[in-house]
């Protein structure tokens, strides 16, 4: 079942999705002649890309949120490799101080 936020948010593409369509319409109306006057067509155009720069807003906000649960599984991974990265700088000490490596053959 949908909350009632989801309902609210599929009516309104619905909306923006007939305004789409309307100024569409009028727009192919100004090119085969007559329609609304050019100040209407203008201001419907606007209006929307107003309401599609909300709906892109609401998306960016919806990432962000997922991108601070991903910083933090990489903050926790990155103290789990802590332990790994002070025993590779020990082994290094440790090979420093001889004056030569034996290889394996």
């Amino acid at each position: 079942m949908r909350s009632l936020a989801e309902w609210l948010m599929l009516v309104a593409y619905a909306v923006a999705l007939a305004l789409y369509l309307l100024v569409a319409y009028q727009i192919l109306r100004i090119l085969l002649g007559g329609s609304w006057g050019l100040a209407e067509t203008t201001t419907a155009l606007l209006s929307a890309v107003i309401a599609h720069g909300f709906y892109l807003h609401g998306k960016t906000e919806r990432l962000s949120g997922r991108f601070e649960q991903f910083e933090k599984r990489f903050e926790r991974m990155e103290e789990g490799f802590g332990a790994v990265r002070l025993e590779l700088a020990g082994i290094r000490l440790l090979l420093a101080g001889r004056k030569r490596v034996p290889r394996a053959t």
